[in-house]
């Protein structure tokens, strides 16, 4: 592909997904590859600008001469056009120009910035904050106009921006200045190129704060260009990246589009117990019309699923049978095998007497269907087991909230620990068992116990719900995905920083419970849907995956014709 060829189809290839960073840094090793633009005679050679460097340089040395770094072939990272010179960063700026201040000597109205205060990436200012606004009692460096200030600490959030005016930094940040000759611009680019990059992250020290050394920083390789060069490229760069700007945003604006429409088209789904059957068969036509267009990315695929367990627990997803046995029979043999466990001492007695009223009902039920709380339909709500997790350990294995991942356990990498056989009994897991974790970022997760392989029991940030015999534990489970499990745990949860869910309040949950038999009817429609909606993410990740090797094969046919 020729670079003309790649330009011209520019805007396609930023409509593919995840391609804009791609793009931006292609537009970046052309650009330090002297690929960008033409060379222009009339402008010179950089060879001649680095004299006039080093004349000025040596002007201002007392004793002796500087002396510019010369650069075998070996050593040039690539090529670059032949009026162009390969130089060591520290013969072209003067790296750590700014002058060390004490916080007692900057006015209150000064500007000071700090690392957070850049955007990674984009070069942008967050924002501007006096002096005066910020607690900060360590020394902090002056910088003027036109420096050019890079983050040195945590450098891969790739943090470098052009002061605009003068100011003061902090610490983490440091000033460069180029000498005569070097425009600010095509400096704070050359920070951003891929292949500086791929540099700083080499040499990086530090594991959780990594930092650029300034040995390490002065000693890179800098694709020096003639100044008139210098200032073209830094326009055509800043042409393309406005390019790359307006091209995302309109991708942005096409997605935010079918986010919206995808939320119209699924939110009567959402309380699809209020719909009369004309509007709920309205619903879906129009969901089925506009498939296409919502579901081209893997984003929307989630709300569908959202969906299709929403309107299997409101009694919408499967027709409602007659014949079958209503939820209030099944609630009541439900309650007398409690009561027979409860005599045998298999199960402790709690009160699951706590009527749910009229107006607590979130929404509207089929009439064979009952509002039940999640005390009445399990066997126990209870707390697991505190223990250290020992993997050398394989006899009682210890699952932990870490230990499930996207609903899967790898029972091998599970640890051990040590339990008395007195306690084992409690809590130990069985198929069909829930867990659910109760605190932090995981809050609410819920996981069902199928084809356990070892002894094990579970440990004390997860709540276990056994599911008694005659509930179908997989409709539990659906419930537990449902929108509306989730706004009653949120409702329920306690603390901010650290929120968490206790068994009492697990128990209180309000479920809608059908007919066992439509249980079943409803698990088996749900996995059947679940099944189509990972066949569709599979084939918008094969997509996917095929425009981001599009997008490389297009990057390197260019690279190669450079």
């Amino acid at each position: 592909m020729s670079l003309q060829l790649f330009f011209d189809q520019f805007a396609l290839f930023l409509e593919r997904p995840k391609s804009g960073v791609k793009l931006r840094e292609l537009i970046l090793q052309m650009a330090f590859r002297g690929k960008l633009l033409s060379q222009l005679p009339n402008e010179g050679t950089a060879q001649v600008l680095l004299e006039k460097i080093a004349n000025i340089r040596n002007g201002a040395v007392k004793n002796g001469k500087t002396r510019i770094t010369t650069v075998d072939d070996l050593e040039k990272p690539h090529e670059i056009p032949l009026n162009w010179e390969w130089v060591r960063l520290r013969d072209v700026i003067h790296y750590d120009c700014g002058q060390k201040v004490n916080p007692v000597d900057i006015i209150s109205d000064a500007w000071l910035l700090d690392l957070e205060d850049i955007e990674k990436d984009s070069s942008r200012i967050l924002r501007k904050m006096r002096f005066a606004d910020r607690r900060s009692k360590s020394n902090k460096t002056r910088f003027f106009p036109g420096d050019v200030l890079y983050g040195k600490l945590r450098p891969y959030l790739n943090k470098v921006i052009v002061a605009d005016a003068e100011g003061y930094c902090t610490t983490e940040i440091v000033a460069l200045r180029g000498y005569f000759g070097i425009e600010p611009k095509y400096l704070m680019y050359s920070l951003k190129r891929p292949e500086f990059i791929a540099y700083i992250n080499d040499k990086s020290y530090g594991v959780k704060m990594p930092r650029l050394g300034s040995d390490d920083a002065r000693l890179s390789w800098f694709p020096l260009a003639p100044l008139e060069e210098q200032k073209r490229i830094v326009v055509k760069i800043g042409e393309l990246m406005h390019l790359c700007d307006d091209l995302e945003a309109r991708q942005q604006s096409k997605r935010e589009s079918r986010g919206r429409l995808n939320n119209a088209v699924l939110a009567p789904l959402n309380k699809v117990s209020s719909l009369t059957r004309k509007q709920f068969q309205t619903a879906t036509t129009r969901l089925a019309d506009n498939f296409d267009t919502l579901y081209d990315s893997i984003d929307t695929v989630a709300k569908l699923r959202s969906t299709i367990v929403q309107v299997a627990v409101q009694g919408k997803l499967v027709p409602q049978d007659l014949r079958d046995i209503p939820a209030s029979a099944l609630l009541r043999a439900i309650e007398d095998d409690k009561k027979n466990l409860v005599q045998q001492k298999r199960i402790e007695n709690s009160d699951d007497s706590d009527e749910i009223a009229r107006v607590e009902e979130p929404f509207d039920l089929p009439r064979s269907w009952r509002w039940v709380r999640l005390a009445q339909i399990t066997n126990a709500v209870h707390y697991g087991y505190t223990a250290s997790a020992d993997h050398s350990l394989k006899d009682v294995r210890l699952l932990r909230i870490t230990d499930i991942q996207n609903s899967y356990v790898d029972w091998e990498r599970v640890p051990g620990c040590v339990i008395e056989e007195k306690h084992l009994s409690g809590v130990k897991l069985a198929d069909n068992d829930i867990l659910i974790a109760r605190t932090g970022g995981t809050i609410g997760k819920s996981y069902i116990v199928k084809n356990l392989c070892v002894t094990a029991v579970f440990a004390s940030y997860l709540i276990r719900a056994i599911p008694n015999k005659h509930l179908h534990a997989d409709y539990l489970k659906t419930f537990l995905d449902s929108d509306i499990y989730w706004s009653q745990l949120y409702a329920k949860s306690m603390g901010t920083g650290q929120p968490n869910v206790n068994a009492t309040s697990l128990k209180s949950l309000m479920v809608p419970l059908p007919p066992v038999e439509e249980q079943k009817r409803i698990v088996a429609k749900v996995s059947q849907l679940m099944s189509l909606c990972d066949e569709l993410e599979a084939k918008l990740r094969g997509a996917e995956a095929n425009s981001e090797n599009l997008m490389k094969a297009a990057v390197h046919h260019v690279l190669r014709a450079l």
